[in-house]
């Protein structure tokens, strides 16, 4: 098996991306892109923690709910929420390689730092 691919830090190529996705090479997540992920994460718990506007998709709806503000006792449900209503879906599961794919994909873009994960 070839080196592991890093992710978070360059452009993820075409190559990597079949790679990843055919299960010939595994993902690692160096420490640099490790520490974005943490200082996203602190920038979102700050706006948590302060609570005092509303922030879209952190303590507020979505869509036309975007102003309806969310408790801060009810945050944690509306992830768990976000993330069932993203789960859903039709038709038969996709192939494994897809799927790997798509994980690598967003696991690189969240990687990257630019997000609040």
């Amino acid at each position: 098996m070839e080196a592991e691919i890093e992710i978070g830090i360059a452009p993820l190529t075409p190559e990597q991306l079949r790679d990843v996705a055919d299960g010939s090479r595994k993902v690692r997540i160096p420490a640099a892109a490790r520490e974005r992920i943490q200082n996203g994460r602190r920038t979102v718990e700050k706006m948590i923690d302060r609570n005092d506007r509303p922030v879209y998709s952190i303590n507020t709806g979505f869509g036309s709910l975007k102003n309806v503000r969310i408790p801060k006792d009810k945050l944690d449900q509306l992830q768990l929420n976000i993330i069932r209503s993203h789960s859903v879906g039709v038709g038969d599961p996709l192939p494994k390689s897809v799927v790997r794919g798509m994980m690598l994909l967003r696991a690189h873009s969240l990687a990257t730092g630019h997000s609040g994960v």
